[in-house]
């Protein structure tokens, strides 16, 4: 198929080309893209691809934003090239280079084949394999793409198109950057080859070599999913009851494993009744679109976890309202205007216990005194706390002094029991409603028998065993302390959440990377995650790790501060430098 023939798809009067379908300039060949924005601005840049519906280029000058319109744009590649000027729509801009090197896109209004056609001696099909911007136009194929792909993921979730799977293909192309700077494969697809434990092997996807790493990006804070008593159950049940527990928890009956599991859920936490659910994503969501109605109001932290931002969103409430993180006058004035509407019926307030983002824990004592106040339930995710805070570990109700004090107590068995599946526990009155009402926890296959014996003995563990959470807090006021006093903006050391503020996105994937390049895995919380400006380094500390794995974290850390230049600096001045540095591309 050569250039001019169309292997597009036809949607709402627009043909949409696959990848398989561009064209790109060929070697040695400079194909000029001029044009003029709406109201006259001009811009120019060189050709990167072409297709029938549209153009990607290297933007040399002028200004361009997405969705805005192209009044002309004209592409050259030789004195005999047709240059019949074109309008169209611009799809997109990326920043790309230490030096705030554009590429654009510009969808066409009709598609091309003409265009290409007439451009055949001067393009190339590039065998469309496409594992980043492999194909730039002549000078600029030694380029250091930055870190910054300046691409809210919302805006691929609203994107316009008739074509329901266009916010796919645009998106791919973030992807694709991310691939060119082999930050994807370090932040989102790395491959564990070993067990999960405070020390993994990966499968480095650019060695192509497995490489053994300190992990500070897992969960398992007390590591039980690793303690013998917990795997010798999983193994005893496994072959007593088999692989799966293939039944419907609510028409089919339970499994004695999955009662033996609610009913210490309910010792563990001082309540009547609970109910298991795939995972703590789903417990989240169940519970409040079972409970929340549509003249309900529903009220939570900027900074939840997705499980209750979506619960939220697919609740059929009236009004849904958020607060600025931990701000406890916010939700008030919130709870006090909506006191005069009439027609607001229930009020739900719902937040993390500790906030996994931040590693901030919430203020317990104001929410359950501001929910009462304003006749408000409350609802707390607390994944992270159970096993981990408090005297005993029971969660922050005991640490906060206020056992029971929370309506809906929702969990996640991913954090201190380190196996799958979540949970809700309060009044025999709830748990009966919600098995009812909560869907996800409903119309789904049972969680099978040997995971549910797996998880109740690791919490017979939690309540047996208090070094290991003792264990893990001695890692956690050795970490903290130590980064803050190698210069760093660090959290307070109050959950197994350690954070360090970097401001910059590209900065905290730079240090994610880096880090990865010396063999320390780590995560970095990034726009839409968290505001933009705000972007932090996560270390998820472990009981299993010994002051070797700590010291080289801090050691590691404590060189790239130097690098960049933001220790013993303000936020401000982080971040400020964050934006401006030139950040390589370190494992190339």
């Amino acid at each position: 198929m050569g250039p001019g023939t169309s292997g597009g798809r036809q949607a709402g009067g627009v043909i949409f080309q696959e990848r398989a379908e561009r064209w790109v300039p060929r070697p040695g060949v400079l194909v000029v893209v001029k044009g003029r924005v709406a109201g006259g601005a001009p811009f120019e840049g060189h050709l990167v691809d072409l297709s029938q519906s549209g153009c990607q280029f290297l933007i040399l000058s002028g200004q361009l934003h997405r969705k805005q319109a192209v009044e002309e744009v004209v592409l050259a590649g030789g004195a005999e090239t047709p240059a019949r000027p074109l309008g169209g729509t611009v799809a997109w801009v990326e920043a790309l280079g230490p030096g705030r090197l554009l590429v654009g896109a510009i969808r066409f209004a009709a598609a091309q084949p003409e265009l290409l056609a007439g451009l055949r001696d001067q393009l190339v099909h590039p065998s469309y394999r496409r594992d980043g911007l492999d194909t730039l136009p002549v000078g600029y194929q030694n380029v250091d793409f930055d870190l910054d792909t300046r691409s809210p993921l919302v805006e691929f979730y609203r994107c316009d198109s008739p074509d329901l799977l266009q916010k796919c293909r645009e998106f791919s192309r973030v992807i694709d950057v991310m691939q060119q700077q082999h930050l994807f494969q370090v932040l989102f697809r790395t491959t564990t080859t070993s067990r999960i434990d405070r020390r993994v092997v990966v499968a480095n996807p650019l060695t192509r070599r497995e490489q053994e790493m300190i992990n500070f990006d897992g969960g398992s804070p007390l590591g039980l999913h690793l303690h013998p008593r917990v795997i010798e159950r999983v193994r005893a049940v496994l072959d007593q009851a088999g692989a799966g527990s293939p039944v419907w928890p609510q028409g089919s009956g339970s499994t004695s494993h999955l009662r033996d599991l609610e009913e210490i859920l309910c010792r563990f936490h001082g309540r009547e009744d609970a109910m298991v659910f795939p995972s703590g994503y789903t417990a989240c969501l169940g519970v409040i679109r079972g409970l929340v109605r549509s003249d309900d109001l529903v009220v939570r932290d900027s900074y939840s976890l997705a499980a209750i931002q979506d619960g939220c969103r697919v609740a059929d409430a009236r009004s849904a309202r958020i607060y600025p993180h931990l701000d406890m006058a916010a939700l008030e004035g919130i709870l006090r205007e909506a006191a005069n509407d009439r027609e607001l019926q229930g009020r739900l307030v719902a937040s993390d216990g500790v906030f996994p983002l931040t590693g901030r824990v919430a203020p317990l004592a104001d929410l359950v005194r501001i929910a009462k106040a304003h006749g408000a339930s409350l609802l707390v995710a607390e994944g992270a706390g159970a096993g981990v805070l408090g005297p005993t570990g029971r969660g922050l109700e005991e640490q906060s002094g206020l056992p029971g004090a929370v309506d809906v107590l929702v969990g996640s068995f991913g954090q201190a029991a380190g196996m799958m599946g979540g949970y809700v526990t309060g009044s025999r009155a709830l748990i009966s409603y919600l098995r009812f009402f909560a869907n996800p926890g409903i119309f789904t296959t049972a969680m099978p028998a040997h995971v549910c014996a797996g998880v109740t003995e690791a919490y017979r563990v939690m309540m047996e065993e208090p070094e290991h959470r003792e264990r893990l807090w001695k890692n956690i006021r050795a970490l903290g302390p130590a980064l803050g006093s190698a210069g760093f903006l660090v959290s307070d050391p109050t959950s197994p959440f350690l954070t360090v503020f970097l401001g910059a996105d590209r900065l905290a994937r730079a240090f994610t990377a880096e880090l990865f390049a010396r063999g320390i895995r780590v995560g970095a919380v990034t726009y839409p995650s968290v505001p933009a400006g705000e972007a932090l380094l996560r270390f998820s500390v472990s009981a299993r790790h010994v002051a070797e794995d700590l010291e080289a974290a801090v050691r590691a850390m404590t060189e790239l501060g130097r690098t960049y230049g933001i220790l013993c600096r303000s936020a401000v001045e982080t971040r400020e430098i964050g934006e401006r540095a030139q950040v390589p591309t370190p494992l190339t």
